[in-house]
């Protein structure tokens, strides 16, 4: 017996759409803040600062000399300092040595630091990348190039917006 063929009109429905590995993915980390620490003597000066990061979404922390910014950074590590160098006692370079001598006896990265100051001749810059400080602004600071500076060694996981 032969069998004819039988006309065959059938569309086959797409495929089931693969299921994802993990259903419940875990959720993007949220960015967080970022976590600003300056030493400045002045008032006015600190004043003038805090204004100026005003539009950023950030933690700041402001100590008067260099001895609390040692103190302030052995109770938190912020991810950036900021420090003037010209302050009585313990002064913004020699808060800068401590803290670079903390992070290597701990085994860290070192924190960004930014020293600001009115003496931007290269002597001075020279003595700041001595104490191993990585940036410098003139005083008076000037806003935009504040928050560039703060834009620029902000870790990349935290949101200043």
């Amino acid at each position: 017996a032969v069998v004819a063929p039988v006309p065959f009109d059938f569309d086959f429905p797409e495929p089931f759409p693969v299921p994802d590995p993990d259903p419940y993915p875990e959720p993007e980390p949220e960015p967080r803040r970022l976590s600003v620490l300056a030493a400045e003597d002045n008032k006015t000066n600190q004043l003038v600062f805090r204004k100026m990061i005003k539009t950023l979404d950030l933690d700041l922390r402001l100590v008067w000399d260099g001895a609390e910014a040692i103190e302030a950074y052995q109770a938190e590590r912020p991810d950036v300092i900021f420090t003037d160098i010209s302050m009585p006692g313990v002064d913004g370079l020699q808060a800068a040595q401590a803290i670079r001598q903390l992070e290597q006896e701990a085994g860290l990265e070192p924190i960004p630091m930014v020293a600001m100051t009115a003496h931007a001749s290269e002597e001075e810059q020279d003595r700041n990348k001595d104490a191993a400080i990585d940036h410098y602004l003139s005083k008076p600071l000037k806003k935009t190039l504040l928050l560039e500076m703060i834009r620029k060694v902000a870790p990349e996981d935290v949101s200043l917006d």
